[in-house]
């Protein structure tokens, strides 16, 4: 199941969203590692975003 989740850019500090398969930080760090590159769908430019930057909105 892939969950929704939010990260500011690190250029233009626009809200980015990114689809993580995982259940927790654990797996996903197991899986990608500490950093995931992604590209800002406002300015364009490619970064990397540290895993502990990435938060679930809770409605």
């Amino acid at each position: 199941m892939l969950i929704i989740h939010y990260f500011k850019c690190n250029f233009c500090n626009k809200e980015n969203k990114i689809k993580i398969a995982e259940d927790d930080r654990g797996a996903l760090q197991m899986k990608k590692g500490d950093e995931i590159p992604y590209s800002c769908l406002e300015c364009h430019k490619k970064d990397k975003i540290h895993i502990n930057k990435i938060r679930q909105h809770l409605q």
